[in-house]
């Protein structure tokens, strides 16, 4: 569990540290609120890409193809509605609450928030400490411990406290998942999207895609897809149809991936695409 920690010390390390040189850098050369967000987003995608390398090099990842199974794209499109549903745009954790402006500062933007940010996070929880604790001789028998703990870490990696509750949740959710599938392909692609979605509602509603909020008007039965999306939004409606997709969810994974009756050593080690 030390190692694990060490490493989620070594992430926030990181991206202290880029953040705090390349906000010094945009304050040193006067630059406006745009450039400024434009430079921490090239910090994030730097910290998040060095501590890839930093778990590569180290081999604790090991990247394969061999656990990607057809299961696990039912997994992941039963997730996304899951997410989509219960998403509220206002708790995101991934995506600054204002995006810089133009393409090079949204495609940065997009780049650390949508795919690094996932990708390393997911490595982080899901694979070294989730694996971690899994190994963890008092916790052999009760798995629902190193989930609980695995998703209270990543919130609490989330600097804003108002967003704690809302990464807890996303955490217990990817945790589970990918302790179930015993992969963390599918809690990226739901982390991925989680961040995807908010970034693009975030984008249209400042109007950088202006041209596609005309198209998008202009589908057929557009009014009634809004009309049902509105219903959809409500609580009680949203919380039900949630229950039953996980529902749906669990007995899925219940005949693709039977739970072990007793839990040995090391059985539910996480091992990805990433062995």
């Amino acid at each position: 569990m030390w190692k694990a920690l060490k490493y989620i010390l070594l992430l926030y390390i990181l991206m202290v540290v880029f953040a705090f040189f390349f906000y010094r850098v945009a304050v040193f050369l006067h630059f406006d609120a745009s450039a400024r967000s434009c430079l921490l987003s090239l910090g994030g995608i730097i910290s998040f890409l060095l501590f890839i390398c930093i778990v590569f090099a180290n081999k604790q990842v090991h990247w394969s193809t061999n656990s990607l199974k057809p299961s696990l794209f039912v997994v992941v499109c039963i997730g996304l509605l899951v997410n989509l549903l219960f998403y509220n745009t206002n708790s995101n954790t991934g995506v600054p609450d204002s995006l810089p402006m133009g393409l090079l500062g949204v495609c940065l933007c997009f780049v650390e928030s949508c795919v690094l940010c996932p990708i390393a996070e997911e490595i982080l929880f899901r694979r070294i400490v989730l694996n971690s604790l899994l190994a963890n001789r008092h916790f052999r028998y009760k798995p629902i411990w190193p989930i609980l703990i695995t998703a209270l870490l990543f919130s609490l990696i989330h600097i804003s406290p108002a967003r704690y509750a809302h990464a807890f949740i996303d955490g217990l959710f990817f945790t589970w998942i990918a302790y179930r599938t015993k992969s963390i392909i599918p809690s990226i692609v739901l982390h991925s999207f989680n961040n995807f979605y908010v970034f693009m509602i975030r984008a249209i509603s400042n109007n950088y895609f202006e041209n596609l909020t005309t198209a998008i008007s202009k589908i057929p039965y557009y009014e009634y897809l809004c009309s049902l999306w509105r219903i959809l939004q409500n609580d009680v409606i949203r919380v039900l149809i949630c229950v039953c997709l996980l529902f749906l969810l669990n007995r899925f994974l219940n005949k693709k991936y039977p739970k072990d009756v007793v839990v040995p050593e090391a059985s539910r080690q996480i091992s990805d695409g990433c062995e």
